[in-house]
């Protein structure tokens, strides 16, 4: 389940790898809709898993808010997205219609996502042979307290433990693509019509009671906030996102770390700037404009930004 490391700001860790842009075995889709306030930690915890053969599919419909700026400002290659869906079940369908990889799920934009998901889903299909995989997670409520939700039987189908909410369930796409709209109204029907369709093909369906995930309610909107604020708050989800995970991608870390150093010193928080450019220099210290950024950060005076190209 995902931990609780809190708001601060994170050190230059050890290990990192850099972005290896695969075919991806997964495909994550994310329907929201005015999701400004949370989206970036949903997006940066799939960017941060330790199986790297994943893209993320952003479906928005019909956001007012700032929902498609969070997610440009951490977004990189493994990141397609699509705009203007009449609703969050059409978002859906939009979203499994141009998934390309093997495999696919899909979350909720406050959703929150343990780095080894993916990897444990992929270990228990390659283990079980089964075509439908369900897991464990958390529902956290707005006053913070958690209740454990594992798989359970479903009473309409004999035999058959799962756990249908977001994220919990993955099916090979071609199941996913099938869908019909009665089918995508809302994730409990979509995990049952998956269900009918590979018990139909005569094969298993496997569940694990592991926490892999954590069911967010709906946090509040941030008012009046400036656009560096939005910018700061998004790149430290998703670097908070990173920070789980034990193999963190560098490109990434560097890249999300400048563009807060940018939004900070902006905002004249400047020992805030002066760690994200740190972070940034120590994670990549080839990149010239990462120390350049940090130096601009010591002065006494303005500062040089080093957002991502």
């Amino acid at each position: 389940m995902p931990d609780d490391t809190g708001g601060g700001i994170p050190q230059s860790p050890v290990g990192l790898v850099k972005t290896v842009t695969v075919r991806p075995r997964f495909s994550v889709v994310i329907p929201t809709m005015d999701n400004a306030a949370s989206i970036s930690r949903s997006v940066g915890g799939v960017l941060s898993q330790t199986l790297a053969a994943v893209e993320v599919v952003v479906v928005d419909a019909g956001s007012t808010d700032s929902t498609l700026d969070a997610v440009a400002t951490i977004a990189d290659a493994r990141v397609r997205v699509f705009a203007d869906a009449p609703s969050i079940p059409e978002a859906r369908a939009i979203g499994f219609g141009e998934a390309r990889g093997r495999w696919t799920t899909t979350i909720d934009a406050t959703d929150e996502v343990a780095p080894s998901w993916l990897a444990r889903l992929a270990k228990l299909l390659d283990r079980s042979g089964a075509s439908f995989i369900s897991c464990g997670g958390d529902q956290r409520f707005a006053d913070l307290t958690e209740a454990p939700i594992a798989p359970v039987a479903l009473p309409t189908l004999d035999g058959v433990t799962a756990c249908l909410r977001s994220g919990s369930f993955t099916a090979p796409t071609r199941y996913f693509k099938a869908l019909s709209p009665a089918e995508l109204t809302d994730v409990v029907a979509t995990g049952y019509a998956l269900i009918e369709a590979v018990i139909a093909e005569g094969r298993e369906c496997v569940s694990t009671p592991e926490a892999l995930l954590r069911w967010n309610e709906s946090p509040p909107v941030s008012v009046g906030e400036s656009q560096d604020e939005q910018r700061l708050s998004w790149v430290m989800q998703a670097l908070d996102a990173l920070s789980r995970s034990p193999i963190p991608d560098s490109e990434l870390l560097a890249r999300w770390a400048a563009i807060g150093g940018e939004a900070a010193a902006h905002l004249g928080r400047r020992d805030e700037a002066r760690k994200l450019y740190a972070i940034a220099r120590d994670t990549l210290p080839d990149v010239p404009r990462y120390w350049f950024a940090w130096a601009g950060a010591l002065m006494p005076f303005g500062h040089r930004s080093a957002s991502a190209d």
